[in-house]
């Protein structure tokens, strides 16, 4: 999974732009899965990737903003299911 803020889609390669210089990103594209449509829960970043690596809306994870937030220890994270399966 690659995640990164605020890059346009129609600026790489992969979706067509014909002057980009995006020739890791066009490689990944096109060996993996490429979505032509993503809806977001929330368009800010941390409370999105909060989302991401926990499966929950940001009213369940409390992340509402890119200010100070922790969530609780009892939200299990991505890499934390990623840790106890080896």
């Amino acid at each position: 999974m690659v995640t990164i803020d605020t890059l346009r889609a129609d600026r790489l390669g992969a979706y067509g732009h014909a002057a980009a210089d995006t020739p890791r990103f066009d490689a990944m594209a096109s060996e993996g899965v490429l979505f032509d449509q993503a809806i977001s829960p929330v368009p800010m970043t941390l409370p999105l990737h909060t989302s991401l690596m926990t499966a929950l809306e940001p009213y369940q994870h409390g992340v509402r903003d890119n200010a100070d937030f922790e969530i609780s220890p009892d939200i299990a994270m991505l890499a934390e299911s990623f840790q106890q399966a080896g």
